[in-house]
């Protein structure tokens, strides 16, 4: 969080809002980006889940991840498959 968000009363950038959308399913791929946050945390990034709507996944790149040159191969190389191995109704992943 920066000085004026501090000062201001902002969200903290640590602490991603609530995702939106069905509460199991957010919980089952939070439990798949849990797995590989250690991974991503070595370079300085993160992955936030920011809804699940129907069988769309929505993510929002964080930390050194919102410059990576290496965003498509980490998220469809990487992570996408992961997704589909651990949930059946799964049929897209994007981010925002």
């Amino acid at each position: 969080m920066s000085w004026l968000g501090r000062l201001l009363g902002g969200a903290s950038r640590d602490e991603p809002p609530a995702p939106r959308g069905d509460a199991v399913r957010c919980a089952q791929v939070q439990r798949v980006l849990d797995e590989l946050a250690p991974l991503l945390a070595l370079d300085g990034g993160r992955l936030e889940l920011v809804a699940v709507e129907g069988g769309t996944v929505e993510l929002r790149w964080a930390g050194a991840c919102t410059s990576c040159h290496a965003q498509a191969s980490t998220l469809y190389g990487a992570l996408e498959p992961r997704l589909r191995e651990e949930l059946p109704w799964l049929e897209s992943v994007r981010t925002v």
